[in-house]
């Protein structure tokens, strides 16, 4: 939950866009009950009551509530695409400046494609809470609170069975989500280090086929990519068990619907289109708790990747500058003399200075670098 709250802090800056995607989310949604309504006229009012001239003002209407509900959804997708645009650019520069402010040993103990993992895959990963996990989470609240208002309004028996599987999907969610986070963890830890293994394998090539170990080096890249696919396949099969078994519950509170609801049409309690629109109103219901569950198993893998990243950001250097502290070298004169003894270069540095007397370290610490 920390790592969600931070990733969404990045919203913080651009929070009039996220109001005016709310804005526009509302509208789309309380357009999503009106159909199910205009069925229910269509079948008692219309039909049953044989009343014809209304049809073409119901499916005026009908129509309508479709244009109007599309216009909404692209406005607040266009917008939400704005906004998470402008977070995740904004938490890459953070994760860049970052890492230009991280001292040498850092670059040291860690390879390159590993680094690089971070800043690209798993910052792509992120990105993925921006792009549908925050408009599919709003959307899908609030259609499933005006559903569930809308349900209790025309019925609250049938409302109350509709709620009957709830408890069982809350509780396998809960399981879900703490199982599949440490199979997320693993899945961009082992994609890191196959990154890692090729930034190394390319820049090595010529090494590899100088040396002639073209099997060897294939036989590690097998290794790494199936651990990565095994990483994978956890996490997939534990999905392939936890939605079908999710719907399947879902699917329970229709039978009850049509169990109890049958017996209220023959007992005259409730029209046939009342009993139609309620069914549709369930399936309205169920749809965003779905939804819901998708979204669950995405969040997890972008915050199993938002942990890396905030790694980066959390990493404190091994020396930091005073505040206001500025960054000066002074060149007066320089002196670069190169001696060979028994095959090892050495090199003497005279007259350069700094501010703190360390220059010739800096130097000298650059000039060993690999």
């Amino acid at each position: 939950m920390s790592s969600l709250l931070r990733v969404l802090s990045y919203l913080k800056p651009f929070r009039m866009l996220a109001v005016v995607t709310f804005v526009c989310a509302g509208p789309a949604t309380a357009l999503e009950l009106v159909p199910p309504y205009l069925v229910k006229i269509v079948i008692d009012d219309v039909i049953q009551s044989k009343r014809p001239e209304m049809l073409p003002w119901v499916l005026g209407a009908l129509l309508g509530s479709y244009v109007l509900r599309n216009l909404m959804s692209s406005m607040r997708v266009r917008f939400n695409n704005l906004l998470e645009q402008k977070a995740v650019h904004a938490l890459r520069m953070q994760v860049f400046g970052a890492l230009q402010r991280l001292s040498l040993s850092y670059f040291e103990n860690r390879s390159t494609g590993e680094i690089m993992t971070r800043v690209t895959s798993d910052t792509e990963h992120v990105e993925r809470i921006f792009v549908d996990g925050l408009e599919g989470l709003l959307t899908a609240s609030l259609t499933l609170v005006g559903i569930t208002i809308m349900m209790f309004f025309l019925n609250w028996k049938l409302a109350l069975l509709s709620l009957l599987p709830i408890p069982i999907l809350i509780v396998c969610a809960a399981w879900f989500t703490r199982r599949v986070h440490g199979y997320y963890t693993e899945i961009r830890k082992s994609v890191a280090d196959l990154n890692a293994y090729l930034q190394d394998a390319l820049s090595g090539i010529k090494e590899t086929i100088g040396f002639n170990q073209h099997e060897y080096e294939r036989e590690r890249f097998e290794t790494l990519s199936q651990t990565y696919s095994q990483n994978s396949l956890r996490a997939m099969f534990l999905w392939s068990w936890y939605w079908p078994g999710m719907v399947f519950v879902g699917s329970t509170g229709t039978v009850l619907i049509l169990w109890y609801g049958a017996g209220e049409v023959l007992a005259g309690e409730l029209t046939v289109g009342q009993l139609v629109m309620f069914l549709s109103y369930l399936g309205l219901f169920y749809t965003p708790i779905n939804e819901i569950h998708s979204l669950n198993h995405m969040l997890q893998h972008a915050l199993a990747a938002s942990e890396r990243v905030f790694e980066i950001l959390d990493t404190k250097p091994e020396v930091e500058d005073r505040p206001g502290a500025v960054r000066r070298v002074e060149v007066a004169h320089c002196l670069l003399s190169f001696v060979f003894n028994s095959g090892v270069l050495a090199f003497a540095i005279d007259g350069l200075a700094g501010a703190t007397g360390g220059a010739k370290g800096v130097v000298a610490q650059e000039a060993n670098r690999k």
